[in-house]
């Protein structure tokens, strides 16, 4: 999170995504689900990527807006009032789990989507939460309208649900059929060999780390991130496993 240019580096993720998927001679179209600012990164992304569908969750319309909520989150949390004042504000602001130094700060300040203009004008679901009036969603929607893409904006159950400590948070169920039942109308599965037209990557090495994607569980409909010693044979890597466990507002 310290490192410079964590927004450039972020959209160049999802356009290498986006370009992987692209590449496949099966795909015709590629869409992008994000939440909170990562919906605002995904419609970032999308003024230089010709996206088919673009489903904006709970997003954060305004870059500038979405800082202020984060610093003022910052400063009601608990550790705040211990925190050396100085070396807390030369780092940047720190909310929820997450660092956000100055320039990741005043690079997101500048992602304003009621200014951005999206290439190959796509399909637009925007899902804002059912507890709260849907603010600038409805003047993002008008602005998407006017750029010639067909947007709707729905409010769903089940986004405050999800956004707490993982062993309280309840999967958001109707969100996530909506999503599927929308992105899905008008589309059809790719034909393929019956291996699948996607596999995950056998691994990534980073450093001394070996990261690998695994499938576990009934039906092997859980996903996680098996990480180990690159050589994990020696004596001092052979140390009790530890499970993490992720949630929707914990990284």
């Amino acid at each position: 999170d310290e490192d410079p240019g964590r927004v450039q580096a972020w959209l160049a993720s999802i356009h290498r995504a986006a370009a992987a998927l692209g590449a496949l001679g099966e795909v015709e179209g590629v869409g992008l689900i994000g939440i909170r600012a990562g919906a605002t990164l995904a419609a970032r992304a999308a003024v230089d990527v010709a996206l088919a569908r673009l489903v904006l969750w709970e997003p954060c319309v305004s870059g500038a807006q979405y800082c202020r909520e984060m610093e003022i989150m910052a400063s009601a949390s608990p550790s705040a009032a211990h925190e050396d004042r100085v070396s807390r504000s030369w780092r940047g602001t720190e909310a929820a789990g997450y660092l956000l130094t100055h320039e990741t700060l005043a690079s997101l300040s500048t992602i304003e989507l009621q200014n951005v203009a999206l290439r190959g004008q796509p399909d637009v679901l925007i899902i804002c939460r059912d507890d709260r009036p849907p603010g600038l969603s409805w003047k993002l929607k008008e602005h998407l309208e006017r750029q010639g893409c067909t947007a709707l904006v729905e409010q769903l159950p089940g986004f405050k649900e999800m956004m707490v400590p993982p062993e309280k948070a309840v999967p958001p169920h109707v969100i996530l059929d909506r999503i599927r039942q929308w992105a899905g109308d008008g589309s059809q599965l790719a034909a393929h060999d019956g291996n699948g037209a996607i596999r995950l990557a056998e691994d990534a090495v980073v450093g001394q780390t070996r990261r690998r994607p695994v499938r576990f569980g009934p039906s092997e409909r859980l996903f996680g991130i098996l990480t180990e010693p690159v050589d994990a044979t020696r004596p001092n890597t052979r140390r009790p496993p530890i499970l993490l466990l992720t949630g929707g507002a914990v990284p």
